[in-house]
């Protein structure tokens, strides 16, 4: 078995996102189950896995924030995504430049407690328990983090592991329909329709690595010997070696997005445009 391929479109889209985000399966080889004798210590022995997530209605968000109207504090650059980060679309639906990266305040959360509840977000959902968040997830989260690290939530192993994953988010141009609430205010702030709820998660994962990049170069020491400290030994979803792949060069990108063009909320549209065969059979 060399390649293994996990796609969904909707709800799918949805299964497929917070599967790559809890699942501890061996074919990652990043997970508890890698240290079962059957599994190759070697990672080139493993399949290659590629998750497609097609215009799934909402997201589990690593962290408390969410792109929320901008506060009296000027929302600084780091919270607005490139374009280029957004796939090449010549504009945005969201006003990111109205919008903020934050957490809500008080009356916000008063507004919608169960924002940040599982599967909105990463916190224990009395009404939909998911032991696979406690066996996978919650391990990985450290609690009651207080330094300098920019560690939002503690959350930085999770955001690593999930980072190293080789994942695509595909997003139908026209699938702009402003969506009613399963929850409170855009399901837990992320927005109207499916195409800017994709746009703000993925430029909140593009934030939070350039958070954990620039965390990196703070590091007394960061000199040329420092960055070949960083790559020595490091597994690519471990923090040194996140960072290291950014002074070797790459571009700081987390995960893939694509807008198929005059496409809607339609599975065989999306999946069989050139964006969706790209994303499902090209070569890793």
């Amino acid at each position: 078995l060399e390649r293994i391929v996990v796609a969904g479109h909707s709800a799918g889209g949805q299964f497929v996102h917070r599967w790559g985000l809890s699942s501890d399966s061996w074919c990652f080889g990043d997970g508890e189950e890698k240290k079962n004798d059957n599994v190759a210590e070697d990672n080139d022995a493993l399949p290659s896995v590629r998750l497609v997530a097609a215009n799934p209605r909402s997201y589990a968000y690593l962290d408390k924030r969410r792109y929320l109207p901008a506060t009296a504090v000027a929302t600084t650059t780091e919270d607005m995504p490139l374009e280029e980060e957004l796939s090449g679309e010549t504009e945005t639906l969201s006003p990111f430049d109205k919008l903020e990266f934050r957490s809500p305040t008080s009356s916000e959360r008063d507004d919608c407690q169960e924002y940040n509840r599982y599967c909105w977000g990463l916190e224990d959902n009395p009404d939909l328990p998911a032991p696979y968040i406690i066996d996978n997830v919650d391990k990985l989260i450290v609690t009651n983090k207080d330094d300098d690290s920019g560690d939002y939530d503690g959350n930085t192993e999770l955001f690593l592991r999930y980072a190293s994953r080789d994942v695509l988010y595909l997003s139908g141009e026209r699938d702009t329909k402003q969506l009613g609430d399963q929850i409170c205010h855009e399901d837990g702030y992320q927005g109207p329709s499916r195409r800017e709820r994709s746009e703000r998660f993925y430029a909140s994962l593009q934030v939070r690595g350039e958070e954990i990049v620039s965390n990196c170069r703070r590091k007394d020491g960061m000199g040329d010997e420092g960055k070949e400290e960083l790559v020595i030994g490091e597994t690519r979803q471990s923090k040194g070696g996140f960072c290291a792949r950014q002074f070797e060069g790459e571009k700081m990108q987390v995960h893939d997005r694509s807008v198929v063009k005059n496409v809607g909320h339609d599975h065989a549209l999306i999946f069989q445009s050139a964006e969706g065969r790209e994303g499902m059979f090209s070569d890793p």
